[in-house]
């Protein structure tokens, strides 16, 4: 019997006699090492994020806790935004050997960011959405940006 789930398209090809897959080769280690680096804005005039940086809380560890930092433009350089935790892991294809999205948040004294990013064709694909707390002047809006990969961590 070819036991068919979770296999790639050649596995699955493969003749019928050949062994089942067992449940541990069906596991996926280090399922957000794609996400983890340094990565730059494609526009290096962006006005929003700049920049950012995933790595593993604990390096290793079996539970994939990913953090988060983020570096938006300021009127001198740029503001960090401090570590946050990924709250979310995602894959678009089960036949994918890891997580290439994920939903992250911060939030600030008058002003929570939502951020949700995939990885398509070797960049990031980050949105930011922007809920303004209060009765202030801010209306709330979203961005888009696009980031390449700088370096490992």
């Amino acid at each position: 019997m070819n036991h068919s789930l979770y296999l790639s398209s050649e596995d699955q090809a493969a003749s019928t006699e050949s062994a089942p897959v067992a449940s541990e080769e069906l596991t996926k280690p280090q399922q957000g090492l794609a996400l983890i680096g340094s990565w730059a804005n494609t526009n290096k005039n962006s006005q929003e994020i700049r920049r950012f940086e995933i790595q593993e809380k604990v390096p290793g560890d079996k539970d994939n806790v990913l953090l988060l930092r983020v570096y938006s433009a300021a009127d001198e350089g740029e503001k960090n935004w401090g570590e946050t935790e990924i709250t979310t892991l995602f894959e678009d294809d089960i036949n994918k050997a890891g997580f290439d999205a994920f939903v992250a948040e911060y939030r600030f004294e008058h002003e929570q960011v939502r951020l949700q990013a995939n990885m398509n064709l070797g960049l990031i694909i980050m949105t930011a959405l922007h809920t303004y707390k209060g009765d202030g002047d801010h209306k709330n809006y979203f961005s888009r940006e696009y980031f390449r990969r700088q370096s490992t961590i």
